[in-house]
């Protein structure tokens, strides 16, 4: 690692939460999540399951990985007048992260697993769901930066969308839609449907697997080099990676259908 990288990740910027701002996610996220509750109760009764509810938990616990993003990945949430959910690797998460992870990390996980519980999920709607995940991240995130909620740093970031590097909605969303097919592989076929309650486990742990390679370029070239080019040569190759990963995704479904 140069010192370019020591440096960015040593000297992170003191930034000062806006108040406001911070009030209105955190009562946009925690309705949010009440509704994706209320959606994974609903599906509990229908279908007499409770692997929603064991998802949700998990979503909410892959707030876990988001310190290691934020220093890998060069952003960083405004500490100052934060309201504080923990604090790991000495990067302080907000407590809007854990809620908001339940309805955006949950919602993803657990509609690919409810699809493939019930067969409903082709590969051309694998690949649609693709599509939509990548473009809700490109619109949502933009306006939440411009809020002063979180702060991409360093001039060499990659293709910025209004201080967003799109890179971020492709890996992030290839990443949620793979936990959720390998986790539901592994439920149904190797734990046959038995110690649901791994789900939780197995959640946080598959985000973790899945995001780290995909985006691996991206936190090389972060803390190696201050070339821009060089950088977006590398977020380049983390989104093939990401369309690399969706398109096994869809064979591997595609084996199952036929199976």
């Amino acid at each position: 690692m140069t010192a370019t990288g020591l440096e960015l990740m040593s000297n992170r910027p003191s930034l000062v939460m806006p108040e406001l701002a911070e009030n209105l996610i955190l009562w946009a996220a925690s309705l949010s999540a009440l509704i994706m509750v209320y959606f994974a109760i609903n599906i509990c009764r229908r279908d007499q399951v409770v692997y929603p509810i064991f998802l949700l938990i998990g979503a909410a616990a892959c707030t876990f990985h988001e310190p290691f993003v934020s220093l890998l990945g060069h952003f960083t949430y405004p500490q100052i007048g934060q309201r504080t959910a923990f604090v790991l690797l000495g990067i302080a998460i907000p407590l809007f992260h854990p809620i908001v992870a339940v309805t955006y990390m949950g919602g993803v996980v657990t509609w690919i697993f409810v699809k493939l519980e019930r067969n409903q999920l082709s590969a051309r709607g694998w690949w649609g769901f693709f599509s939509i995940t990548t473009v809700f991240a490109l619109v949502f995130e933009p306006p939440l930066i411009s809020a002063g909620l979180w702060k991409y740093f360093g001039e060499n970031q990659s293709f910025m969308l209004y201080g967003f590097p799109i890179i971020w909605s492709i890996a992030n969303a290839a990443a949620l839609m793979l936990v959720g097919l390998i986790a539901h592989l592994i439920w149904s076929s190797l734990l046959l449907k038995r110690r649901t309650w791994s789900l939780a486990l197995l959640t946080p742990l598959l985000l973790f697997a899945c995001h780290v390679p995909i985006v691996s370029p991206v936190y090389i070239a972060l803390n190696s080099t201050s070339s821009v080019t060089l950088n977006n040569i590398a977020a380049f190759c983390s989104a093939l990676f990401a369309v690399g990963a969706v398109y096994l995704g869809g064979r591997v479904l595609e084996r199952c259908a036929k199976a």
